[in-house]
């Protein structure tokens, strides 16, 4: 079995492999995320043909988040998710590393020095029939918007004169709500308003978001838009030579599971 990068073209086959899974990433998800980290996405192949697929993303020199690992299921137990791990984890190098887990799966990466820390709830639904909040300041981000966007990114609390701010992005079945990042619940809920909004007006049928479950105020946004419990995942950590990256209170959807 031969371990190797690979660049956008040959992504968009894992990605469709990822939703035939359930995980319903983004669509074209894997041109943006590329650009963070273009050496981070390795595929695994046997006799020319696609078996195992892993993403290891640098975000910075102190984090990097793994996803994407995927092996075929007809090949599972012949160690081919070993080998590929194997390749793949040391261009992390000596950072702190992310993952989120299925439930079944935490042990396995318990063995590979990572702890639990939180579990993410995936809510999906209907769009919720509701305009935004009434006085709420929501526009389209400009370009002097965008450095106070990456800085509340990066930190995940405030950050200048930018409340907070959220990403309808269509998925490979429905939209995805996420990133939503705001200072309050508030600002949150009047963000979330304005996606589905949006979401509306583009006859989406359907919504997901990924919610950490440490912030109980996007538990109960979530769940106050009608929106069910759909699975969950484990946040799990190893430390690297500068600690962890909690995510913050201000956290209110998830950008991905596959890259954090």
């Amino acid at each position: 079995m031969k371990v190797e990068q690979t660049g956008v073209l040959d992504w968009k086959a894992v990605e469709q492999w990822a939703a035939d899974e359930g995980w319903n990433p983004g669509a074209g998800d894997a041109l943006l995320f590329q650009a963070v980290d273009p050496a981070g996405f390795l595929i695994g192949t046997l006799n020319g043909r696609l078996v195992s697929a892993i993403s290891v993303v640098n975000y910075d020199e102190h984090y990097a988040h793994i996803g994407y690992f995927l092996v075929t299921p007809s090949l599972r137990g012949l160690g081919i998710g070993t080998a590929t791990w194997s390749a793949a984890i040391g261009h992390a190098g000596d950072r702190a590393i992310g993952l989120d887990a299925v439930p079944e799966q935490v042990d396995r990466y318990s063995r590979h020095g990572f702890r639990p820390a939180w579990r993410t709830i995936r809510f999906t639904g209907p769009v919720p029939a509701q305009p935004p909040l009434a006085g709420g300041n929501i526009t389209e981000p400009t370009t002097p918007d965008l450095g106070l966007m990456a800085t509340l990114d990066a930190a995940c609390f405030p950050a200048g004169h930018v409340d907070g701010y959220g990403v309808l992005r269509r998925a490979w079945h429905g939209w995805r709500i996420g990133p939503l990042y705001a200072e309050s619940p508030k600002a949150a809920a009047a963000l979330f308003d304005a996606l589905c909004d949006r979401a509306q007006r583009l006859k989406a049928t359907g919504i997901t978001i990924d919610v950490p479950e440490t912030n109980r105020a996007a538990l109960d946004l979530a769940e106050a838009h009608g929106l069910s419990h759909a699975g969950e995942t484990i946040r799990m950590y190893r430390p690297g030579r500068t600690g962890l990256r909690p995510t913050g209170a201000h956290a209110y959807g998830l950008t991905s599971l596959e890259v954090g």
